[in-house]
């Protein structure tokens, strides 16, 4: 459930308008994994085997994009891991839009991906929350990151969401970013709840 936080902090992205022209231009939206779909914390069970919590929240927006024309949603991972890997393929991210053990230059793999795509800079957008996502700042359009993200890439991201990774951050950005292209599943929802 959004608590007022989050619609006070919707209405003030919709009046920054610099941004909305911005977030009307993304066809690609890519994010980290770790600390921006989940906790970024990583539980081990006796076999050792990597266990992480996600947003169902997230989740049903994510699958939904695909019905409101936007089409490409990509995930870059710094860690290698069952549980994402998983996660992905029921989301169903294509496999050529996700990529895992990115430890360095995730800049690269985001260029990567916009070429495949034929996708610039100027329509895509990257959540991330650490050092390493802040690499892929001069190849996009807009960096975002979540609350729990480092105080240096909050510096640097031009949105900032009031809830952390895993705690439904990545959904409050597909709804700003679909709501301000009109192609949100729950548009007038939305619209009857900020008029309010």
């Amino acid at each position: 459930m959004y608590s007022n936080n989050d619609k006070k902090w919707f209405v003030e992205n919709l009046k920054n308008k610099e941004l909305v022209e911005k977030l009307k231009k993304i066809s690609l939206v890519i994010s980290d994994i770790d600390g921006c779909l989940t906790d970024g914390k990583a539980y081990y069970s006796s076999d050792t085997e990597i266990q992480k919590c996600f947003s169902i929240q997230d989740g049903y927006a994510m699958t939904k994009l695909n019905k409101t024309g936007m089409p490409y949603l990509g995930l870059i991972s710094g860690r290698s891991d069952a549980a994402a890997t998983k996660r992905a393929k029921k989301l169903g991210i294509p496999d050529d839009l996700y990529f895992q053990g990115v430890n360095r230059n995730k800049s690269e793999t985001v260029r990567k991906i916009q070429e495949k795509l034929k996708i610039t800079k100027e329509n895509t957008l990257f959540f991330g929350d650490d050092f390493l996502d802040l690499e892929t700042r001069d190849s996009v359009s807009i960096f975002a990151s979540p609350s729990n993200g480092l105080f240096y890439v909050h510096s640097n991201s031009e949105i900032i969401t009031p809830r952390a990774g895993g705690d439904g951050a990545f959904r409050l950005i597909l709804d700003l970013l679909l709501y301000v292209q009109e192609k949100h599943f729950a548009q007038d929802f939305i619209e009857n709840s900020i008029e309010k």
